[in-house]
């Protein structure tokens, strides 16, 4: 089964002193073996417990777009505080049985988030989704709740940078690592996502360096950063 899932990342070089608390996320999605046609269905959300605390105390659930039609209010089950209490792991999980078999996406759209360096839009919502078939094999998402750096997100300037973004694949296939553009919701239909206008890639904005991602390991190398201020990268994985 060929899956799609876009993550995103907000990369901060250092020093930046732009405010947000949303970071980065993805959205997991695997069967019930026991329970036909239902999903376990695991929002995941990176935080900025630094410059946006009270902002990730108040953020207790989010709308989930199911890909049917139909939307969920989705509380957050756990919140994981990381890398020296700088990041928080945010997890929300609903179940949902689909009518019937069939090729559904699952998208959110979280707003507020402060602009990026990269994109021309004033601000740009913080949108995720996965793409994935419904029938009698039990087969997943690929598993991304590794793809948290040791770093965080913040990158050093004028310094070449690695990001190990490998996950990992519960049913064992292979897995194909492609960068992408972010697609956020439209303002007046959250489950309706378009590509957002005027985006670059980190390098193309500068106008310098190599941004790259091996379509096979999932490592990113951004060869070299020269402004500081955050940056949005997406990444699907199939």
């Amino acid at each position: 089964m060929k899956t799609f899932t876009l993550i995103a990342l907000v990369l901060w070089s250092a020093c930046a002193s732009y405010a947000t608390h949303l970071l980065s996320g993805h959205i997991q999605v695997k069967p019930e073996a026991s329970r036909p046609l239902t999903y376990e269905i695991r929002l995941i959300v990176y935080l900025d417990e630094i410059r946006g605390t009270a902002a990730s105390n108040t953020m207790t659930s989010v709308t989930l777009c199911l890909g049917d039609g139909q939307t969920r209010e989705v509380f957050r089950e756990s919140r994981l505080l990381l890398t020296g209490n700088s990041i928080s792991y945010n997890s929300f999980r609903i179940n949902h049985t689909y009518s019937g078999p069939g090729t559904y996406t699952v998208s959110t759209s979280l707003l507020n988030r402060s602009p990026v360096l990269n994109s021309s839009n004033a601000e740009v919502p913080l949108s995720l989704s996965t793409t994935f078939l419904v029938n009698s094999a039990l087969n997943q998402t690929p598993d991304l709740s590794i793809l948290l750096p040791s770093t965080g997100f913040t990158i050093a300037n004028k310094q070449r940078v690695v990001f190990p973004l490998q996950a990992n694949d519960p049913d064992g296939d292979s897995l194909v690592y492609l960068l992408a553009k972010p697609q956020p919701a439209q303002a007046n239909n959250l489950c309706s996502i378009r590509q957002t206008p005027g985006y670059q890639y980190p390098n193309d904005f500068s106008r310098q360096g190599t941004f790259k991602l091996n379509s096979r390991t999932g490592e990113l190398i951004w060869d070299t950063p020269t402004q500081q201020g955050p940056f949005s990268v997406a990444i699907t994985v199939y």
